[in-house]
């Protein structure tokens, strides 16, 4: 399953929970490019603390959709966080994001609470803020 919630916006709140299919990410990245077509810059937070390793497919359309989006990513997204509460899971995420960067700054945290600090820095640095409905989040919806 993956859950899209954009109701804080500028901040994206995507989770990721058990064996998520390439029917699943087609409708995710469906309603990605839907909220790109807003042309307003935005973070996103991506919770991976629940979800089973993705088949090959999976991770290549991931990878193509994102290779096909680095403009977007680069001109909109002004941070992307991970939350991976697995040390091993992150420091992999790490050498993927050191080997194959991008566009956007982007971290891999343990906790929801770490994510949300790195996103709204990048809001302020860009003159945005975290919306009020947002700044006391504990958990995802």
């Amino acid at each position: 399953m993956i859950l899209v919630d954009a109701k804080h916006w500028p901040l994206l709140l995507l989770r990721y929970e058990g064996t998520v299919s390439l029917a699943e990410v087609e409708d995710c990245l469906t309603a990605f490019d839907r909220l790109a077509m807003r042309k307003q810059r935005f973070v996103s937070v991506s919770d991976i603390s629940r979800v089973h390793m993705p088949s090959g497919d999976v991770l290549r359309r991931c990878a193509k959709w994102h290779r096909e989006n680095q403009d977007l990513l680069r001109t909109f997204c002004l941070g992307s966080a991970t939350i991976a509460p697995s040390a091993l899971v992150r420091g992999i995420l790490k050498a993927v994001n050191w080997l194959q960067p991008s566009p956007e700054p982007q971290v891999v945290v343990a906790t929801l609470e770490e994510g949300l600090r790195f996103v709204e820095d990048r809001l302020t640095e860009g003159r945005l803020a975290l919306p009020k409905s947002a700044v006391s989040l504990t958990r995802f919806a």
